[in-house]
């Protein structure tokens, strides 16, 4: 799972709310189970989406560089 649900939440939420409010059933069990068959689509594919450009970007990563320098100055 991802720390940061944002990009889920956008996604499904833009999926599963017009068509909830589209199809206004008496039959409101349907849209929870949706909703969780949405998300558990979607957070693999947008963690590795997030991730892919944070590889591609090659963008630092602040804990591990912090890291390196406290090692660097004790040798």
């Amino acid at each position: 799972m991802t720390r940061r649900p944002w990009l889920t939440i956008l996604v499904v939420g833009h999926l599963v709310v017009p068509l909830a409010l589209a199809v206004e059933t008496n039959v409101m069990t349907v849209w929870p189970m949706l909703a969780l068959g949405a998300a558990l689509v979607v957070v693999p594919r947008a963690k590795g989406l997030l991730l892919s450009v944070i590889l591609v970007t090659r963008a630092p990563g602040s804990e591990r560089e912090g890291e390196l320098e406290a090692e660097h100055d004790g040798a």
